[in-house]
């Protein structure tokens, strides 16, 4: 299955993030159940809105409104979008989440979980892997056994502790569980990309990118490895692949315009960022883009000039 080809509120898409929809018939009578247990859910119905009963709720109402007192029903107008709303729901903000006539739950241990990898991270940072000594990190392992997400959240976990063996591990598991789920792609292809196997970590990169191409650092990720090593026919082709799926993301026309120009396809090029601009004639980058492929030829035919 493509993913990338199903609509925005797809409950489908979940499993892009890791996660797995149960279909659910008696909504109401299953989100009352929830709130009554102290549950927060959100709702996705063209924006989303919170659910939960406030009385159980008073630990976590700051983090959502501030100093506004938290009603039964709170639309958070921060998550305009879908993809915002799965982000949201993949930092552990909720504890499940509707979308159509599917549940979505977050992993029990979940919040554990990402509360010991956000307590390492800033350690890590600092944390030169040729020299340091590697962190010590409590052992997750039994938390996150049979779960995708939180697999890959510890194979991230270890890849900071420089458990790189353990955390490759973790990732391929993770995709073993669930293969539409992007992230353990990319996470992977980090790793390898970090000992030298390159051309396999772009691989990775590229079906990274193709199961979710809605990831900021995943798109980075792809891009920059596809521009370092120069791939600029498989951007092209992926770019061509995602685009009319995802036509939101203006970014992918700017890399396939700049794909085409560095491939000698200089008049598709052209067209590429003149229907950019055509659709939006403030994007700066499109125009800077085109005035210097118009006052250039393309790096191929330049070579063929020389």
């Amino acid at each position: 299955m493509n993913i990338y080809h199903l609509p925005a509120g797809d409950p489908a898409w979940a499993r892009a993030y890791g996660f797995s929809p149960q279909p659910l018939t008696a909504i109401e009578s299953k989100l009352a159940e929830a709130t009554a247990a102290g549950q927060v859910v959100g709702w996705w119905r063209d924006g989303l809105t919170l659910h939960c009963d406030p009385a159980h709720s008073r630990a976590r109402r700051t983090r959502w409104t501030g100093d506004t007192p938290l009603a039964a029903e709170y639309r958070v107008d921060a998550v305009p979008s879908y993809w915002e709303a799965l982000e949201y729901f993949c930092e552990g903000e909720l504890d499940a989440l509707i979308v159509g006539q599917s549940w979505i739950s977050f992993p029990a241990a979940g919040r554990e979980v990402l509360a010991r990898f956000a307590a390492h991270v800033p350690s890590a940072a600092d944390n030169d892997a040729t020299t340091a000594t590697p962190l010590t990190l409590p052992d997750c392992s039994n938390e996150v056994a049979g779960d995708p997400f939180l697999l890959n959240q510890w194979g991230k976990m270890l890849s900071y502790a420089q458990r790189y063996t353990e955390a490759g591990a973790a990732f391929r598991q993770a995709l073993e569980l669930n293969p539409e789920y992007g992230e353990p792609y990319g996470n992977l292809a980090t790793l390898l990309w970090n000992f030298g196997k390159r051309r396999e970590a772009f691989a990775l990169f590229t079906e990274a990118l193709l199961k979710n191409p809605h990831r900021t650092t995943t798109q980075l990720n792809f891009f920059d490895a596809g521009h370092n090593m120069e791939e600029f026919a498989t951007i092209a082709a992926v770019m061509e692949e995602l685009i009319p799926s995802v036509p939101d993301q203006t970014e992918f026309r700017h890399h396939l315009a700049i794909a085409y120009h560095k491939l000698g396809r200089a008049s598709d090029a052209l067209t590429a960022l003149r229907e950019i601009l055509a659709h939006d004639p403030h994007d700066a980058e499109a125009q800077a883009l085109l005035e210097g492929f118009e006052a250039a030829p393309s790096a191929a035919a330049s070579q063929a000039l020389s």
